[in-house]
C-alpha cells in the first residue's frame, strides 16, 4: 500500500519525510514487480507444458484412429465424460415454484450431457444438438 506523509511528519521532518515515503513506496513497487515477473515466468512455463500435453494427446488420438482402435466420436465422448467427472457443472436453473415450461417450448436432449433442455438453448452440430452449457 502506498505510503503517504502525514501533517505531523511533514511538519517535523520536512523533505526527509517525503523522501522516506518515496523510498518505501519504491521498495514495495520493486517487490510487486518481482512477484509479477515470477508469475509471468510460471504462466509461460505452464503454457509450454499445456502445448506439449495437447500434442501428446493429439498424437495418441491419431494413433488410436489410424489403428482402428477407436473413432473420433468415441474418443470425444470418452474425453467429455472424463472431463465432466473432473469439472462439476453448475446445475441448470430450475423454474420458480408454480411456474412450468410453457407448452410452446420445444425440449430436446443434449447429446453430451443427456439433459433435457429448451431447443433454443442448443447448438446443432454434425453429431446432434448440444446444450449451451456443453458447448
Amino acid at each position: 500500500m502506498p505510503q503517504s506523509v502525514g501533517f505531523f511528519s511533514q511538519w517535523m521532518m520536512g523533505d526527509w519525510a517525503d523522501r522516506d515515503a518515496i523510498n518505501r513506496n519504491a521498495d514495495e513497487l520493486a517487490d510487486v514487480e518481482q512477484q509479477q515477473w515470477t508469475l509471468q515466468q510460471t504462466i509461460d512455463k505452464q503454457r509450454g507444458e499445456i502445448i506439449q500435453l495437447r500434442a501428446m494427446v493429439m498424437a495418441v488420438m491419431e494413433i488410436l484412429v489410424t489403428a482402428n482402435i477407436a473413432d473420433n466420436a468415441t474418443i470425444e465422448a470418452t474425453a467429455q465424460r472424463a472431463y465432466d467427472a473432473l469439472v462439476p457443472r453448475p446445475p441448470l436453473s430450475i423454474p420458480a415454484a408454480g411456474r412450468h415450461t410453457p407448452p410452446s417450448t420445444h425440449l430436446t436432449t443434449c447429446i453430451k450431457c443427456k439433459r433435457s433442455v429448451p431447443a433454443t438453448s442448443t447448438t446443432i452440430t454434425g453429431n446432434g444438438e448440444v446444450c449451451d452449457a456443453c458447448v
